[in-house]
């Protein structure tokens, strides 16, 4: 392709997110493929590109499933780079603690953010 922007190698899905691909294709697939589309000419064109597209994921589930790679160890330090990172935005403080407690609902997804 002749394209400027991301190219088709920098895209990287989870195993998860092609299986979900897959059956959204399928989903489709079925839909344009029967009964009022079954005999118009464009949706029998678009059911032979979901055909292609069906094996391009399955072929890329395989790949995963064969090359499985686990889930890394947490990073220790992850906790710490983030908050350098904010700071070197200037983001830093823009949510305080005591805003955040404030928030009815709020504390308890983010506690685990803010030092004890």
């Amino acid at each position: 392709f002749d394209r400027i922007g991301t190219q088709d190698s920098e895209y990287v899905f989870t195993l998860g997110q092609l299986k979900a691909m897959r059956t959204e294709v399928s989903k489709m697939r079925i839909k344009y493929s029967s009964g009022a589309w079954a005999n118009n000419k464009n949706a029998q064109d678009i059911v032979s590109y979901f055909d292609e597209y069906i094996v391009d994921i399955t072929n890329e589930v395989t790949k995963k499933e064969i090359n499985f790679v686990p889930t890394p160890a947490p990073n220790e330090d992850y906790k710490t780079e983030l908050y350098a990172w904010y700071v070197g935005i200037g983001r830093a403080g823009r949510y305080p603690r005591e805003k955040m407690e404030a928030m009815a609902g709020m504390w308890d997804k983010v506690k685990h953010l803010y030092d004890e």
